[in-house]
């Protein structure tokens, strides 16, 4: 089976982890877009085999490299990958993707900031977002920080 083939069976819950079985033994980071779209699917389906696929394909970098695309879907995908596998590097991308203009991009980020590690950058992006016109940043914001104090204690 090629990849288009393999990708084209993600389109199916049914199909999805045969797809991504087969994607994942490529090792094309391409195959991390993919993945990531089938995973946001709105369906009920278990998605542990795409999260395990994600996993063989270097999701940490790949998320980076998507991130910079000049095409904002790509650049959204590679923020929620930054959710699905937190990692203390994405910090300094996802503190500057809460400020964007863009609402997709401002909205993932602070989800994704949330999934990260809690440190004292973290903390600062957080209360940043406290200040926030966006009214979903501060109710993200006030839940991260809820989080933060009881794991202290």
């Amino acid at each position: 089976m090629d990849f288009e083939q393999a990708v084209a069976l993600l389109c199916s819950p049914d199909t999805w982890c045969k797809g991504a079985k087969v994607l994942a033994e490529t090792g094309d980071e391409q195959a991390l877009l993919h993945l990531i779209s089938a995973y946001e699917q709105p369906d009920e389906a278990d998605r542990l085999c795409l999260i395990e696929a994600m996993e063989k394909l270097d999701p940490i970098q790949g998320a980076k490299r998507l991130f910079v695309s000049p095409d904002r879907d790509t650049r959204v995908k590679g923020l929620h990958l930054m959710e699905l596998f937190p990692h203390d590097s994405h910090l300094h991308i996802l503190t500057e993707a809460i400020h964007s203009a863009d609402t997709a991009i401002r909205r993932q980020a602070a989800r994704s900031l949330l999934c990260q590690h809690p440190q004292e950058l973290w903390e600062k992006a957080l209360l940043t977002m406290l200040n926030s016109r966006d009214s979903y940043l501060r109710m993200l914001a006030i839940e991260g920080l809820r989080y933060r104090h009881s794991f202290m204690r």
